[in-house]
């Protein structure tokens, strides 16, 4: 199965969110994480830092970062 890719201005669009990105046009994103656990690919990845009673997601982004991982969705 082949996964569709995303760029960074399509996910923007979609999530009518702020992009802040140098080069949003080279954002390429295949894999989305919500779970830190999960990562493979950390290239094609978008990290969705999510915020519950027992965890927050953005207590992960820099263990995230240090993988590779650069794009993400914060609120």
């Amino acid at each position: 199965m082949q996964h569709r890719k995303y760029t960074g201005i399509e996910i923007a669009n979609i999530l009518q969110a702020k992009l802040v990105s140098p080069n949003p046009e080279d954002i390429q994103v295949f894999d989305i994480l919500i779970d830190s656990r999960r990562l493979i690919a950390p290239e094609g990845a978008i990290f969705f830092a999510l915020q519950s009673k027992r965890n927050d997601g953005h207590l992960y982004i820099g263990s995230l970062y240090k993988k590779g991982v650069r794009n993400f969705v914060v609120s």
